[in-house]
């Protein structure tokens, strides 16, 4: 299996590779007032992870009546890259210029204030001093996802021990961590919560070591913020799984099952159309600068399909817990809260 796991690293490394700077061309709509649109991806879009869900993204608002001409280019991981293509669709003559990456922001606000006719999509936080006047900040809350699906691990362990897979440490992700725990220890405050981070969100080998370790230490119930690191969290399920010992994972992004799906339980949907559906809608209107935030308020985040593998009076009990989230009547950790 570790050799089936190099393998697998290296192709989707020769993937990367392939896919960096490759572009496309979409829907050609264009007409006077409509948007030509231009999408940056930090990812490719065939990597099942963070690139796909943007994709879908793409594709689900490239239709819309205000679209006119949309375009993406993915691959794009270094900020000298994410420049020149940004530059790159400025002199196209796009009006806006979405950078799908947190990597990218520091990028759009060196060239924002440049190019005061384009609007700018940047991922993350809005700055403490924003002066844009011709960019959207695109912020993320996960929380509250991560609270609702500890109290699910909580529901569903038999070992009472359940774990968490995390990639590159930052307050966002480390406060879905400890929601998760929160939401687990809601339920009995005896659950041991295991949480690492491997530092890496593309390295299924240490995904695959750190979920086989929680398995070993008796884990039954294991949440992943993993983009391709993802195959290593599953394998180490499955054979556990296939060794008797049933092993469920929670994903992320996108809906997972296909993935794995003798050990996928639910997945954590990042639906990043309903953001880009938003965001232009407003731009449309004349509304160039702002922030919107991806949670599951505006129905941007929410829980995948269970697939009649959780227990009915445990999905009435997260419906019910879903709509006390969203009305902020459940208290958890965030990013905000980390220093």
């Amino acid at each position: 299996m570790l050799k089936k796991i190099c393998c697998f690293a290296m192709a989707l490394a020769l993937l990367a590779l392939t896919a960096c700077g490759s572009t496309s061309e979409d829907t050609d709509n264009s007409d006077d007032g409509k948007l030509d649109v231009a999408f940056v991806l930090g990812c490719s879009i065939s990597d099942g992870a963070y690139g796909t869900i943007s994709y879908q993204g793409i594709e689900s608002v490239k239709d819309e009546t205000f679209i006119g001409k949309t375009a993406f280019v993915e691959g794009i991981s270094a900020a000298t890259d994410a420049s020149k293509a940004i530059r790159d669709y400025i002199a196209d003559g796009y009006d806006v210029v979405w950078a799908q990456s947190g990597q990218h922001s520091s990028c759009v606000m060196e060239i924002a204030p440049e190019f005061p006719e384009t609007t700018f999509v940047a991922i993350g936080a809005t700055p403490a001093d924003q002066t844009f006047d011709n960019v959207w900040f695109n912020s993320t809350e996960h929380e509250g996802a991560y609270y609702i699906c500890g109290v699910l691990a909580a529901r569903m362990t038999e070992s009472n021990v359940i774990g968490f897979v995390g990639g590159r440490e930052h307050p966002l992700y480390e406060a879905c961590a400890k929601a998760y725990e929160e939401g687990a220890h809601s339920i009995d405050p005896e659950i041991q919560v295991l949480s690492v981070f491997t530092g890496d969100f593309d390295d299924p080998i240490k995904a695959k070591e750190a979920t086989a370790s929680q398995i070993q230490t008796g884990a039954d119930v294991i949440v992943h913020l993993q983009d391709l690191g993802m195959s290593g969290v599953f394998a180490a399920a499955e054979e556990a799984t296939a060794a008797g010992n049933q092993v469920w994972v929670i994903g992320k992004g996108g809906d997972q099952y296909d993935q794995a799906p003798d050990v996928v339980l639910t997945s954590v949907i990042y639906d990043y159309g309903v953001q880009m559906q938003q965001i232009l809608a407003e731009i449309a209107e004349g509304n160039r600068s702002g922030t919107l935030l991806q949670n599951m308020n505006n129905g941007s985040i929410y829980l995948a399909d269970f697939r009649d593998r959780v227990p009915e009076d445990v999905v009435q009990e997260l419906d019910e817990l879903t709509e006390k989230v969203i009305a902020g009547e459940i208290d958890y950790t965030t990013q905000y809260d980390i220093a």
